[in-house]
């Protein structure tokens, strides 16, 4: 990656690189998730809804550094186990959101790596 731009850049790989293909779209699904975040989230004050705001900013900059890795399949696997970590609310004030947004950068990081476009962001908390 090109640390000038701290984007994706196809002059650092080898023609037709599955990282490189890799990398643009993790940085795509970061970008959006950066957008949309703010959005969904907007005027909600509960607890649970501020945590699944704070963890998709922290993710969504975590993925944008995951695409400048050298290998952004190995980290995005990383990220997709730390997610599954946090999927289980532990009863802590705002668990149930930091789990629905782990819940769902978890399937994202999957699909990602998978080749495929992961599903809608979605603010999505079961009580």
């Amino acid at each position: 990656m090109t640390t000038r731009s701290r984007q994706p850049e196809s002059a650092d790989h080898a023609a037709n690189c599955k990282e490189y293909r890799l990398a643009v779209r993790v940085t795509q699904y970061a970008a959006e998730l950066a957008r949309v975040t703010p959005e969904l989230a907007a005027e909600i004050t509960d607890d649970d809804n501020l945590s699944w705001r704070h963890y998709c900013e922290e993710a969504a900059h975590d993925l944008d550094f995951a695409a400048l890795a050298t290998s952004v399949s190995d980290v995005l696997k990383q990220q997709e186990d730390r997610y599954a970590e946090d999927t289980r609310p532990d009863g802590s004030k705002g668990s149930h959101g930091r789990s629905a947004a782990a819940g769902m950068l978890m399937l994202a990081c999957r699909a990602l790596a998978g080749g495929r476009k992961p599903d809608k962001i979605a603010l999505r908390i079961p009580r």
